[in-house]
């Protein structure tokens, strides 16, 4: 009994591991204008290891240089660059910019409708640019 637990457990847990993120990520250009969304540190390099350059107040505007990695995004604030926390800056929609470029991060099904009770009507591969 214990044994099929276990297995049951495992596969729930596999389950769980592979339908846990579906998404895609925002594709920024250079130039760019973000907003924070918080209060974050604004530092010389991308970790908490280096300098604190300057605070950056939520509600600040900052424009984008590159995406360094998950954590981490190269800014220009006050006229120095340096990098800040990803998680604490949204992009800033442009009037009349009406498309926001995607890229798929895992295979996604491209149903009829917005839930999976609607039919597939393909699979988008991951990577494919989608707006």
């Amino acid at each position: 009994m214990k044994k099929k637990q276990s297995i049951l457990l495992l596969f729930l847990m596999v389950l769980s591991i592979l339908f846990q993120s579906v998404g895609v990520e925002v594709l920024a250009a250079p130039g760019d204008q973000y907003i924070a969304t918080g209060n974050v540190n604004f530092r010389s390099g991308p970790s908490t290891s280096y300098d604190k350059i300057d605070y950056i107040l939520k509600g600040s505007q900052v424009e984008h240089i590159s995406h360094y990695n998950s954590y981490w995004e190269k800014i220009r604030f006050n006229g120095r660059e340096g990098y800040a926390s990803s998680k604490y800056f949204k992009p800033i929609s442009v009037a009349g910019d009406s498309t926001q470029e995607y890229i798929t991060t895992v295979n996604i099904n491209f149903r009829t409708g917005p839930s999976t009770s609607y039919a597939s009507q393909g699979i988008v591969p991951k990577g494919t640019p989608v707006e």
